[in-house]
C-alpha cells in the first residue's frame, strides 16, 4: 500500500494544518483581546487635558529648587498629571504625554521634595518642605483647571514645623 501526502497530512477541514492553526489561533485572539483591553482602544479613550504650568515657591518668594508635583482629579480618581519642579521653581504638568497638561476640573495637589541619590540612604535626610506637602489630602491645596484661558498655578510651601520630640 502506497501512502499519498493526503494520507499522511490529512485532508479537508480536519488536516494537521488546519489543527495548527487552531490551536494557534485561540490563544492569539486571546492575546490580542487581552492588549485591546488593557490599552483602550486609542487616543480617543482619553480624556482631553489643559496645558498647566506654574511655580512652587517659598512665603518670601524664592523657589523650591527641585522635585515633584502632582494633581490628582478629584472628577477622575485615576488621572493624576504630574511634573518635575525645576530649579527656579516651575513646573509643566503632564498627564499622558510630555506637557499635554491636566484634565478639566479640581484637583488636589502633592509636592514631593527634592531628593538628592546620596540623602535616600541618609537617615537624616531634612527635606526642605513640611512632611504635609507630600500628602494630596493633607497639603491642602486645590487647584481649579479650566478648558479655557491660562492655567498657571503659584503655590506656596511651607518649611518643616519643628516637631516636639
Amino acid at each position: 500500500m502506497t501512502q499519498t501526502s493526503d494520507d499522511i497530512l490529512g485532508s479537508g477541514k480536519h488536516s494537521v494544518f488546519s489543527r495548527a492553526a487552531a490551536i494557534w489561533t485561540c490563544p492569539l485572539v486571546l492575546v490580542l483581546a487581552v492588549v485591546t483591553l488593557i490599552t483602550g482602544c486609542g487616543s480617543g479613550d482619553q480624556v482631553a487635558t489643559y496645558p498647566v504650568t506654574g511655580e512652587v515657591v517659598f512665603a518670601d518668594g524664592s523657589p523650591l529648587q527641585g522635585g515633584s508635583i502632582l494633581f490628582n482629579s478629584e472628577q477622575y480618581a485615576e488621572l493624576t498629571a504630574r511634573g518635575q519642579v525645576g530649579a527656579d521653581g516651575s513646573f509643566k504638568l503632564q498627564t499622558y504625554v510630555t506637557g499635554d497638561g491636566a484634565v478639566a476640573g479640581r484637583h488636589q495637589v502633592a509636592i514631593l521634595p527634592p531628593k538628592q541619590q546620596s540623602d535616600a540612604d541618609e537617615v537624616g535626610f531634612q527635606s526642605p518642605i513640611d512632611i504635609d506637602f507630600a500628602s494630596p489630602t493633607r497639603s491642602g491645596i486645590l487647584c481649579q483647571v479650566k478648558t479655557e484661558g491660562l492655567n498657571h498655578f503659584r503655590i506656596e510651601v511651607k518649611p518643616p514645623k519643628q516637631r516636639r520630640r
